[in-house]
């Protein structure tokens, strides 16, 4: 799914972040990912730099915008752990699949990682009605994880309507 960066931190990006976290503020932090660290581990990746460095690890959400060739469709907070080095400066350990140098991110001490997944937070910027299907079907795929649902054959419809309503918005490869 082509989400990236916001390239700024916008009124939108700050109002729909207050929702989330209220007290807290969204910022631009540098990734470099550590030798070894793995794809879609950040609490592990983060826990393996503390130990190795110092510092301690920050929770809070990653903010990424989702576009098309139509422009912005929808924010999608996904929930991520960060360096912070004993200086108290923010890296993200962390590769990602886009290859991103950089996040927007937003601390929240509230939702901690204890074992178990967060589920996304997601606001839409446009009023398609093709994007409230997809945010919604997102959100009950969100919960099927949640239940730790087992069944492959459930997962595996619920994977191809992703793609097949990621195709229909643009948002293919």
């Amino acid at each position: 799914m082509p989400t990236t960066t916001p390239a700024e931190i916008t009124p939108e990006i700050t109002a729909f972040c207050r929702h989330i976290s209220p007290a807290q503020t969204p910022t631009f932090v540098q990734v470099q990912a550590e030798i070894g660290a793995k794809f879609f581990e950040c609490y592990d990746n983060v826990t393996n730099k503390v130990a190795s460095s110092g510092g301690r690890a920050l929770c809070g959400w990653a903010i990424w915008q989702c576009n098309n060739n139509n422009g912005p469709l929808y924010f999608d907070a996904q929930h991520h752990s960060v360096w912070s080095k004993p200086d108290g400066t923010l890296l993200d350990v962390s590769p990602h699949l886009d290859g991103a140098t950089q996040i927007v991110f937003l601390p929240d001490p509230e939702h901690t990682y204890q074992g178990t997944r967060i589920p996304n937070r997601r606001l839409a910027l446009t009023d398609h009605p093709l994007i409230t299907e997809f945010l919604a079907f997102l959100e009950f795929k969100d919960q099927q994880h949640e239940k730790c649902t087992t069944d492959r054959v459930l997962l595996a419809n619920l994977q191809n309507r992703q793609l097949s309503l990621e195709l229909t918005l643009g948002l293919g490869d």
